[in-house]
């Protein structure tokens, strides 16, 4: 289940998301980047995913919604 989350962007790319304990943690690189634009028949789902690595190397999933316009972290 994916969980909201704070993502600090820049020029429509994540740059830093806030972890668990609220400290800002800052992006280290973008590893894979896709788009999700599904389901237009019924409930609409519009999602802009990003893998990224954070500093000493665990990696994330997040993904911006296009409809809320709300950040998600997608746990797998």
């Amino acid at each position: 289940m994916p969980r909201a989350v704070t993502v600090e962007t820049a020029r429509d790319r994540p740059v830093a998301l806030t972890d668990k304990q609220g400290a800002r943690v800052e992006i280290s690189a973008i590893e894979e980047e896709w788009l999700i634009d599904d389901e237009w028949w019924r409930d609409h789902l519009q999602r802009h995913y990003f893998r990224v690595r954070l500093p000493h190397g665990p990696t994330r999933t997040v993904f911006l919604d296009g409809e809320s316009g709300n950040w998600f972290e997608q746990s797998y």
